[in-house]
């Protein structure tokens, strides 16, 4: 069994209902080889049909929750033909998780722990006025807005960090200082933070 794996299916998966349950069965087989349950065994720890188990495997192949390797898994001696389907936990920490054993995620601008509905929305802040996206405050006496003619300007937008996912790294960057706690042994890093988001608690300097 992987504590690694089960932790991440706990805290940060998307999965639901039977997909979830699937899921928490395919970590509790991880290790450094990864898992190789048969669908029957699964539909034991679900106490759905194998047919729902197939389903929630699409699913969560399809939420890139689970990677699966057609016919890899096994003991070494069994014949290429008899292997079973070898299944990989992908689910990596979030930016704003403190990547302890609690997995405690905390709002990216103010730093306070999320309550149970924000960590269920994935969300990146909390509900504090001065730590939303869109929020819009009177400027500082006297200052001057860059609009032509100097115009006194009577709000200003605080800016975020960006959450989008198109931001992040394609490729993993090479490990600085420090080896990753992946099997890749490379640390993909968060381009806004720095931190790395395989969970291993590195982090990068960022060149503004």
């Amino acid at each position: 069994m992987s504590v690694e794996a089960m932790a991440l299916a706990l805290h940060h998966s998307n999965a639901s209902g039977t997909a979830k349950v699937v899921l928490l069965g395919i970590a509790n087989h991880d290790g450094d080889g990864g898992a190789w349950p048969s669908i029957p065994t699964l539909s034991v720890y679900a106490n759905v049909t194998e047919r729902n188990v197939q389903k929630a495997i699409d699913g969560l192949l399809a939420a890139g929750e689970i990677r699966r390797f057609v016919q890899a898994g096994g003991l070494r001696h069994m014949a290429d033909f008899d292997r079973p389907n070898l299944y990989h936990v992908a689910i990596q920490c979030p930016v704003n998780c403190d990547r302890t054993p609690r997995h405690l995620l905390t709002c990216v601008i103010c730093g306070n722990a999320l309550k149970p509905l924000q960590r269920r929305a994935r969300s990146l802040t909390c509900h504090r006025d001065e730590c939303q996206p869109d929020r819009v405050s009177s400027a500082t006496p006297g200052d001057v807005s860059d609009t032509p003619g100097g115009v006194v300007s009577d709000t200003q937008t605080i800016p975020q960090p960006s959450t989008s996912s198109s931001n992040y790294p394609t490729q993993p960057q090479n490990a600085r200082g420090a080896s990753c706690r992946t099997r890749s042994g490379l640390h993909d890093f968060h381009p806004d933070t720095g931190w790395c988001l395989n969970a291993c608690g590195a982090r990068q300097e960022i060149h503004r």
